[in-house]
């Protein structure tokens, strides 16, 4: 159930940004230069990154957790050709915008005037986002708001010390700003530079395969010298942009599943569906794998973009003895690019057609 913040929340995180707009850390931090907050009682860090070095969008972006900042980086860090939509709605973070009046809905531009915030001018419009996996921006939650608050608190406490040059962090050479509470003195906070982990930990659910039955029938099956490329993709247009006709569903805001298998050797996608919401893309990514082994052979290689869809494939590979990379799907991003133009230019087009 989705809860709205209370108006003391709505306060509190206007207060929490004005604060840090006022210090203009983008002037001083790229979007790649990740500041770590250990909230108590959380598992994993919380991570913040200044948005707006490049002079054009200006912000914070809040990542609850290592999963949300490994798709982050993935994103960030992203191989040449590869669409930026495809890690786009993959992301799970809280985004705090300094934009202009336009941007804001008619209810946030309401909730101002109700909290007697007055902002003017371009850039100095403070609005807030969640990006939740799979769908298009939201107005946050009371339990989105509530680690808001936090997290913004804390930054502003970690930037002020940065920029004032009471610690020195480098950045480039991997280096992290940690601000974190000590345990026994609940009122005593430090901030210090620590080394960047090499990597970052999260459980992913691995789908282990228990059943010899079918193990040894696919086994027994000829390995073939066939390379294919397998991911799902939450693709670039919303239900209500696909589909007219659902306008007044709950789900317009949702960005359909694609699920898409290439031929890497021959260079073109075999196989695209896009997945109902309640489809489970690993659960339809085995059963297409199952039937095509019967028919075409076990593959030498499966070729998928990163570690969640890898992992969830891991042990079927491992027992069927088919090689799996996690490197990219080059030929799958060739083929969805080229639809995404299409798509667009057919979507202007109808605009185009009713003006």
């Amino acid at each position: 159930m989705h809860m709205e913040p209370t108006i003391q929340q709505w306060t509190d995180l206007h207060e929490a940004a004005q604060r840090i707009k006022a210090l203009a850390p983008w002037e001083h931090l790229r979007d790649e230069d990740f500041i770590t907050i250990q909230l108590p009682g959380r598992d994993e860090p919380v991570y913040c990154s200044v948005i707006g070095a490049g002079g054009k969008c200006f912000g914070i972006g809040i990542y609850p957790g290592n999963e949300a900042l490994t798709r982050r980086l993935r994103m960030i860090h992203a191989p040449e050709g590869e669409p930026s939509f495809v890690h786009m709605f993959m992301q799970t973070c809280v985004n705090c915008y300094f934009g202009d009046r336009e941007e804001l809905s008619n209810e946030e531009r309401a909730l101002l005037k109700e909290l007697g915030v007055k902002y003017r001018g371009r850039g100095q419009w403070i609005y807030f986002r969640s990006h939740r996996e799979g769908y298009d921006a939201q107005p946050l939650s009371k339990k989105e708001a509530a680690l808001t608050i936090d997290i913004l608190q804390n930054l502003y406490m970690v930037l002020r010390a940065y920029l004032e040059g009471r610690i020195k962090v480098d950045f480039e050479k991997g280096e992290t700003l940690l601000r974190w509470r000590d345990k026994k003195k609940k009122d005593l906070w430090y901030c210090a530079a620590v080394p960047w982990p090499d990597e970052f930990s999260f459980a992913v659910e691995t789908y282990e395969i228990d059943n010899e039955n079918f193990l040894a029938e696919m086994n027994a099956i000829k390995k073939t010298k066939q390379v294919l490329e397998l991911d799902w993709i939450y693709f670039p247009f919303t239900m209500s942009a696909l589909f007219s006709s659902l306008i007044h569903s709950r789900e317009v805001s949702r960005y359909p599943l694609c699920f898409c298998v290439a031929d890497a050797d021959a260079g073109r996608t075999i196989y695209r569906k896009m997945l109902d919401k309640d489809d489970e893309p690993v659960d339809f990514a085995l059963d297409f794998l199952e039937a095509w082994v019967q028919n075409n052979g076990r593959p030498a290689q499966i070729l998928t973009r990163g570690v969640v869809t890898g992992t969830h494939l891991l042990d079927f590979c491992k027992k069927t003895d088919i090689a799996l990379k996690m490197e990219g799907t080059p030929v799958i991003d060739e083929g969805l690019s080229e639809m995404a133009v299409q798509l667009d230019d057919m979507f202007a087009g109808n605009c185009e057609s009713r003006s």
